[in-house]
């Protein structure tokens, strides 16, 4: 009731703050024999500050996310990571659900959503490669936030949602120049090459009974990007579309969930540097399979192999092993990650990717 609202609406309700302090290990082997290690001690990934989170007045709530990097050798940096405001109505069999602002993607518990960042599937962290890195990835738990809006609506433990994006741009003007510059996906508030509100997305989470859950979703959109080898100042907009679809699948309830997903990407290329306008399209694919082991209501072991294609001759595959031991507003997580990659992308170069971390997180 309104009294109750009124009672639990204080700071202290409505505020967490989680550290993470972790030891990274990583080492690399190229394809041509040379041999790298990237991280061998103590990190502080980042601080999250959630300043005002949860439901107000019955129908309201709020989300937002502030990330604070350390001042290490490259200085600290104090970002805005996720804020949206979600109204909702209705009764518990059928209810509808609004909101907008800086998004990320949402799923209720198929594989698409992990607890670890640093253990994600490769078709939601690799991004497809013809003769470029196409940049977006617009899926999975730790998916870039973008602006834009999305209605849902709820039933029978169906959750079907519907969105509108200004999506991401892969281009960038340097403010003393003018120039533009290749940059990683980047939210757009307004996109170069591309006008108004053009990426969309619908996605479908359903419970079945006891069996498990499953998420499945398609996105269709558009990226400026520099000219392949960003030696010239063209730009060209790609459209491209993702379908994916995961599941859950509950083997032995409450002791033994098989893991699965799968996604298909389609973009265009351009030719060759200097060129503004695509001369073909390409597809590329990826998907995952494992296991989660609940050992005990604080003890979580997962194995999972992936495989990755960027296109139709390069490749990358790879392993994950992981534990985690969350205990009252603490987490720990250990985990192991090898990756092959035919291409460098992102944090992995073109050859072997070894890493392991143990991480430990306090929320208050």
């Amino acid at each position: 009731d309104e009294a109750n609202d009124e009672k639990g609406q204080n700071a202290t309700n409505h505020m967490a703050v989680g550290v993470n302090v972790s030891y990274d290990y990583a080492t690399s082997s190229a394809t041509d024999g040379t041999k790298t290690t990237s991280a061998n001690g103590i990190s502080v990934p980042e601080v999250e500050l959630w300043p005002l989170v949860g439901g107000f007045f019955g129908n309201w709530g709020l989300w937002d996310e502030v990330v604070l990097t350390p001042a290490t050798n490259t200085g600290g940096e104090v970002g805005l990571e996720m804020a949206d405001i979600r109204y909702a109505f209705g009764a518990n069999d059928l209810f509808y659900n609004f909101r907008g602002g800086m998004l990320a993607a949402e799923g209720f518990g198929a594989s698409d959503q992990w607890l670890d960042d640093g253990n994600i599937p490769l078709v939601d962290i690799m991004t497809p490669n013809y003769n470029q890195d196409t940049l977006v990835t617009p899926w999975g738990a730790m998916g870039k936030p973008q602006l834009g809006v999305e209605a849902g609506v709820n039933f029978d433990r169906t959750y079907i949602t519907l969105g509108l994006y200004n999506g991401f741009t892969g281009v960038t003007t340097n403010p003393n120049t003018g120039a533009f510059e290749s940059s990683d996906a980047t939210a757009a508030t307004a996109k170069h090459n591309d006008t108004g509100m053009r990426d969309f997305r619908v996605q479908v989470d359903k419970f079945i009974g006891s069996l498990g859950e499953i998420t499945a979703g398609y996105y269709r959109g558009t990226t400026p990007l520099m000219s392949v080898d960003n030696s010239t100042q063209v730009t060209w907009l790609n459209h491209f579309d993702q379908s994916r679809l995961y599941v859950t699948a509950f083997i032995i309830p409450g002791t033994l969930d098989l893991l699965a997903g799968a996604g298909i990407m389609n973009n265009q290329h351009v030719p060759v540097a200097g060129s503004a306008v695509s001369d073909g399209s390409f597809s590329s694919q990826g998907q995952f399979v494992g296991l989660a082991y609940y050992v005990s209501p604080h003890l979580t072991l997962t194995a999972r192999m992936d495989s990755f294609k960027f296109n139709a001759n390069d490749k990358a595959t790879g392993y994950s092993l992981q534990a985690e031991l969350p205990y009252l507003n603490n987490l720990f997580v250990l985990h192991y990650n090898h990756v092959t990659s035919d291409v460098a992308t992102g944090d992995f170069i073109a050859g072997k990717n070894d890493s392991a971390s143990l991480s430990f997180r306090f929320l208050l």
